[in-house]
Order: C-alpha cells, then structure tokens, then sequence
C-alpha cells in the first residue's frame, strides 16, 4: 500500500470525507438554484460517497464487535457492552440526519437558532458515533475473557498474563467425561472478570470442542466470528447472505448512480444543443463513465448474489463431505479418490460417494493426494 493509500484510509481522513460529503450534499440542495444542475452534482458526489461511506462504516463497524485477544486469539466471552452499542448506532443515525440539515440551513437564509440547534445535534452525533465504539472495544479488551485458538482454550486476562492454553483434544484421543469438562469450564469461568460473559452459543461450541476436538462447524464458525481456516467445512469460506447482498445493493446502486449520470449528461449536452456551444470536450472527458460503469457494475450486482459451489473440502483433518452430508471423513477411512466419467469417487470401507466433476471437488482430491499421500487415481469408463 502507498503512501497516499495509507493516507485516505486513515481513520480521521475517512471520517473527515464522508462528513465533508454529507455537509456537501446538503449545502448543494440549497445553495444551487438550477435543480438539474443540483442532481447532477449531487449524482456525481454519490459515486465518491459510497465508497467512502461503506469504508467508514466498516470501521464502526468493527469497534462494535467483541474485542480480539492477543496472540492470535479470538474471544468468546467478554464484558458485554449493550448500551455503547445502541449509543454508537444512534450516533450515527443521528449524524447522518443532521449534518445534511445543517449544509442545507448554512447555505440558505435559515434563521440563527435552527442552524445553531441543528449544528449541534450534528456534533453530538459525530463525537459519539466516532469515540464511543473504539473506547468501549478497549474497556472491554481491558475486563479480559476467554479466546481460543488452534492451540486450546485460554483466559485472557492482566492477573493471569502466563496462563497456558488449555488444549482441545485430538480426534483419536480419549473424549474426556462431562464431569471434566465442567470443571474446565468452571475453572476458566472462575478465572476472569465476574462481568465477562459467554457470546451467544460460545459455551456449548467450547464445551463439544473440549469434548470431541477443535472442528468449528459452520455455524459455529459464522456466529463466533472465527477464523474460516479454523473449520474443515469449505462452506465457511463462502461470504455470507448479508455480505452477497450488500455487495448486490452497492453494486446496484452504482450502476444506478451511473446511469443517471449518463442520462442528465446527455440531456444537458445533447438535448439542450449546448454542444454547438464548444461543451463537446465535456462529453469526451466524462460520457464514457456512465457507458463503461454500468454494465461494469451490473455484472459485479449479477456475480454477487450468486452462491460459489461446494460439494467437498479438504484439510488436514480428513476429507470433509457437504454433497450427501457425510461431514469429516478420516483420510484413514479412505481408500481411494478415482476420477472417471460419471464423476469423482471417494472410495471407502462402506461403499463409494460419488461427486460431479466441479473444478473445485477436483482440487480437493489432488490436493488430498499430494498433502496427505491419499491414492488417487484419474481412469476414463466406456459409455
């Protein structure tokens, strides 16, 4: 990253653009009178605006989630923080809502206590929605928790600095007794702050990973915020529906945003005959954006709500069956992969699976085959 990539996506110069933007937007509304002249401006505005807005957002986004542990680890308990989280969303709400007003009624004859009370209240918004988050995440990193990794299960915590991960056990090993992992559990709990809490669903996942070893499902996977690597399901490296759909609307809304571009530009330099004024440089300069940005994003709208197939996955741990719902399979279970007209086979003790030939199912297999000395076998059958 460059320099002046650094720069713009520093935090206070994100920050600074999108209310600039938001200022922006409400000054033009009032002190423009021409309103095809306000739309277009303010069509060209939104496509820096949206980039800028969704980055910013996803920093505030990211204070509002529970807070990482150190070395890697992700916590799944922590101090809870509900009220700085509906603060912080009111914030911004409020930002957004109130720092157009205030453009608009410092670009027009608006009388001194409306802008007053509206500056205000856009300032209040602002200061909120950009301290409240960051320093409620550090308070909360402060009360400490519990993380887990590859590693194990530990305490994060400034009185017990040196705590060892306590390991999760290995798929052969002996499953401890439910009475253990009670005491585990009870240990780690007795261990960290009294007002740290468990994430939703973190103690179960924790418990059956003390239990049966470290193998994030998919759910748990989404929920926990945990590493995608972490599962053998390769489903959890598929975005998911929020994130195909919001990339769908911001894709969207740029190929709208460029098509209304478009059409004021053509209506401005075409139908109103300001060509013949000497303008045509205009269309030169700018009419290829809304040409080549629509189909552009269309497509990128089209790609992002289509779901990427997977019918298996890989790792170390075993081949991992979604097609017929099998989940982990042991490599030790397995006999042989063959590939052959009718599709991929995994061949095991029981019976075969058989897979259709996707380019990723047969990544997996050589990839089974050359990482983990699984026999592979490619033969072609007769039709």
């Amino acid at each position: 990253m460059s320099a002046n990539e650094r720069f713009y996506n520093w935090p206070p110069v994100k920050g600074t653009l999108s209310v600039a933007l938001l200022l922006g937007m409400g000054w033009l509304a009032r002190g423009i009178d021409d309103l095809a002249m306000i739309l277009a401006i303010e069509a060209v505005i939104l496509l820096a605006a949206v980039y800028v807005w969704s980055t910013t957002l996803s920093g505030f986004l990211r204070d509002l989630r529970p807070p990482d542990g150190p070395d890697g680890l992700l916590t799944v308990a922590s101090r809870p923080r509900p009220l700085a989280v509906a603060l912080s969303w009111a914030g911004l709400v409020l930002t957004a809502v109130a720092t157009p007003i205030a453009g608009a009624a410092f670009a027009g004859p608006a009388p001194a206590p409306l802008r007053a009370v509206v500056l205000a209240a856009a300032l209040a918004g602002l200061i909120v929605a950009t301290a409240l988050p960051s320093r409620s995440r550090r308070r909360s990193a402060r009360a400490g928790g519990i993380g887990v990794s590859t590693r194990g299960v530990r305490v994060i915590s400034t009185e017990h600095p040196d705590e060892e991960p306590e390991p999760f056990p290995e798929l052969s090993a002996r499953r401890p007794e439910p009475d253990e992992i009670r005491e585990s559990l009870g240990r780690l709990e007795a261990l960290v702050a009294p007002d740290v809490r468990w994430h939703p669903g973190a103690r179960e996942a924790v418990a059956r990973w003390m239990t049966e070893g470290f193998l994030p499902t998919l759910v748990e996977t989404r929920a926990l915020h945990l590493d995608a690597a972490w599962s053998p399901d390769p489903r959890t490296r598929e975005p998911t529906r929020a994130v195909r759909w919001g990339r769908f609307v911001r894709s969207l809304w740029m190929a709208l945003i460029m098509a209304f571009f478009g059409v004021l530009l053509f209506g401005a330099l075409v139908m109103e005959g300001t060509l013949r004024d000497g303008n045509w440089f205009v269309l030169l300069a700018f009419g290829w954006i809304p040409v080549v940005g629509v189909p552009l994003f269309v497509v990128q709208a089209i790609r992002a709500v289509r779901r990427e197939r997977h019918d298996a996955g890989v790792s170390r741990h075993g081949w991992f069956d979604v097609l017929h719902d099998r989940g982990l399979i042991p490599f030790d279970q397995i006999m042989a992969l063959r590939t052959a007209e009718d599709g991929l086979e995994v061949q095991l003790a029981g019976g075969t699976l058989i897979y259709p030939t996707l380019e990723d199912t047969l990544a997996c297999a050589r990839r089974a085959a050359r990482d983990f000395e699984v026999p592979y076998e490619m033969t072609r059958r007769n039709s």
